[in-house]
């Protein structure tokens, strides 16, 4: 399936006009494209001031559930209500040639975002928002993150991870020559410190070859996560 998207896609900007939370949802495709150059305009200025309501989840621009072998490439995606682009049980995804971009103080508009996924490629890619520029959470194996430029936001980050006792592992995870400005955080593993009846492993991390420019945390190992305290699983 090649799937092109050439002009300016408007997303609707009434938040509760979803009725799911997702606005574009790719699942179970096999030999996936998604491109075209064109432009995904989710008009989140008008649902960012609900995002700590609690009343409902934002919706993602664009997600992709179990893809398989899939390319996203040349396009350019501004304002997410929420996250950009989530990849969630997928393989062997490439993601390059991305423009993705939202305000800095735009809440949860993370750039991708990957969670039990395996072989996902993310290269030559421009990201500024208002939260990680990627971020992977537990079960995502086998990454290549390269080329990436990231700012503002909150950094690459792995994790949270160890909140619940479902997680899966974390491994096998390359970052080379990008490039961090004007962000809060640089690179980033954060999990919590709660008590688990199985062991959960993040392992296997390369970092090599990062520019720093006026990042206020380049690297950051936190064990004791907690967004918003008091939080009732810490130990």
């Amino acid at each position: 399936m090649n799937f092109k998207i050439e002009g300016i896609l408007k997303a609707p900007s009434d938040p509760y006009s979803f009725k799911t939370d997702n606005w574009i949802n790719f699942r179970y495709v096999d030999k996936l494209k998604v491109g075209g150059g064109g432009t995904l305009d989710g008009q989140g200025s008008s649902a960012w001031e609900t995002n700590d309501c609690h009343c409902r989840t934002l919706p993602t621009t664009m997600k992709f559930d179990y893809v398989t072998n899939g390319h996203i490439h040349h396009l350019r995606s501004i304002n997410s209500k929420q996250s950009h682009f989530v990849a969630f049980g997928c393989e062997h995804m490439r993601f390059n040639k991305l423009k993705i971009i939202a305000p800095s103080d735009s809440p949860n508009t993370d750039g991708i975002k990957i969670g039990k996924s395996k072989g996902i490629n993310i290269t030559s890619v421009t990201i500024g928002t208002g939260d990680d520029c990627i971020a992977m959470l537990h079960g995502t194996r086998n990454v290549w993150i390269s080329d990436v430029f990231c700012g503002p936001g909150h950094g690459i980050s792995v994790g949270s991870l160890g909140k619940n006792d479902d997680e899966e592992d974390v491994d096998n995870i390359v970052v080379k020559n990008c490039t961090f400005s004007g962000t809060s955080n640089g690179v980033r593993i954060k999990s919590w410190a709660a008590q688990l009846k199985n062991t959960l492993k993040a392992s296997n991390f390369l970092y090599e070859d990062i520019v720093m420019d006026s990042v206020q945390y380049p690297i950051i190992i936190d064990q004791e996560y907690c967004p918003h305290p008091p939080c009732s699983n810490q130990i």
